[in-house]
C-alpha cells in the first residue's frame, strides 16, 4: 500500500513470485541503514581503539558460531 515493495513474476519459476524494492523502498532502507550506521557510531565512539578491536573480535567469534556452530563447540 506505501509502495516500497513490488511483486514480480520469478524468471526461474513461472509458477512463483517474487517481492522486490521498488525505488521508493530502496530510498527508504539505504536512509534506514545510514540512520543505523550514525547511531552506531555514536554507540562504540565510547569505546577505546583497543576496546573498540577486542569489542570486533568478540562479535566475530559470536557470530561465527551461527555460521559453523561446530565452533562453538570446539571452545
Amino acid at each position: 500500500a506505501r509502495g516500497l515493495v513490488q511483486r514480480e513474476s520469478d524468471p526461474a519459476d513461472r509458477r512463483g513470485v517474487r517481492v522486490v524494492l521498488t525505488p521508493a523502498g530502496r530510498t527508504r532502507v539505504d536512509a534506514a541503514l545510514a540512520d543505523l550506521v550514525e547511531r552506531e557510531q555514536d554507540v562504540l565512539a565510547v569505546l577505546g581503539a583497543d576496546q573498540q578491536r577486542e569489542l570486533t573480535a568478540l562479535l566475530r567469534s559470536l557470530l561465527g558460531s551461527f555460521v559453523d556452530p561446530a565452533q562453538s563447540r570446539e571452545k
